[in-house]
């Protein structure tokens, strides 16, 4: 796909790369690639997402790309989705885990380089109550620990992975249980979890795998539930031990199913992280999948979808 000229390129100020590499050095990168080609702009999250939208909707491009961490690319693709541009993800966040499973390479020039020369593709979007999401939807601990570390100071990437680090370390004392009923194409069941993760595809079980399918092209969502007996629920060792050893679905601790919807239902309203996104939720929870609905950048040689 040949970009459009100019390129419109998106950065986040915020995010955790961008500030570690400062405005002069992402202006010096964009410009070794696109030359004079590239119209950037470099703001704070929400002018940023003021200027994105008022693009969209009135240049209406054929494609954007956008730099940021998972939330701002999430938000990104809700507008492409809508007004029906072609995505380039450009990852400056912590995760990163939307670019991770288009195959973005994770260093700035080398992932703008891709970009240039990036076919367009398509990506399975999932959707929650309605809302669409490019990752994750998660309930338990690990909203939690994102509104702890959100609390601590940080002001680089590598800052900001201790403030995560510091905020494990306090969402494990205060840990909570949740008694959720999950429905589906599998036989329903209830759990009093610590975690529940429904993703995007299901994860494939790797060494230190994050929650992301290379390719993002199954088109069924991933459930993995985490259950704990009452006089356990604030130990956080086994869920730990699972995600380093990246143990989706290849654990004692975790039930998982695949499945085109999966429905949460619980007696309160709870935390729920939506692509690292912290929200109030109400049951019940609808999660779908609509295969192939996103138009992104892809790069010459991108990754293959992983075999069941």
């Amino acid at each position: 796909m040949k970009l459009d000229k100019p390129v419109y390129v998106f950065v986040n100020a915020a995010a955790g790369q961008a500030m570690t590499m400062g405005e002069d050095r992402v202006r010096e990168v964009v410009e070794s690639v696109f030359g004079q080609d590239a119209i950037l702009l470099i703001e704070e999250a929400q002018p940023l997402f003021d200027h994105l939208s008022d693009v969209m909707a009135g240049d209406r491009p054929d494609s954007v790309i956008v730099g940021g961490g998972d939330g701002t690319i999430s938000f990104a693709a809700k507008l492409a989705l809508k007004h029906n541009v072609t995505l380039g993800v450009l990852p400056l966040g912590t995760m990163n885990l939307f670019a991770r499973a288009l195959g973005i390479p994770m260093d700035f020039h080398d992932a703008l380089s891709a970009l240039a020369n990036a076919g367009a593709g398509t990506a399975d979007v999932g959707y929650v109550n309605g809302e669409a999401f490019f990752n994750h939807v998660s309930v338990g601990i690990h909203p939690r620990l994102i509104k702890l570390r959100d609390e601590l100071p940080y002001d680089s990437q590598l800052s900001k992975i201790a403030s995560g680090a510091k905020a494990l370390i306090r969402a494990s004392r205060t840990m909570q249980s949740y008694d959720i009923e999950f429905e589906g194409e599998f036989d329903s069941f209830s759990a009093d979890t610590s975690l529940a993760v429904v993703a995007v595809n299901p994860i494939p079980n790797t060494l230190g795998q994050l929650p992301f399918r290379p390719g993002q092209r199954f088109g069924q969502l991933g459930l993995y539930v985490w259950s704990s007996s009452k006089d356990e629920a604030n130990d956080i060792v086994p869920v730990v031990a699972d995600l380093l050893l990246g143990k989706w679905s290849d654990s004692s601790n975790v039930v998982h199913h695949r499945s085109s919807s999966v429905t949460l239902r619980a007696d309160c309203d709870f935390r729920a992280s939506i692509d690292g996104e912290v929200t109030m939720v109400s049951s019940p929870v609808n999660c779908t999948i609509e295969p192939g609905a996103l138009s992104v950048l892809l790069p010459d040689t991108p990754v293959a979808g992983v075999e069941p």
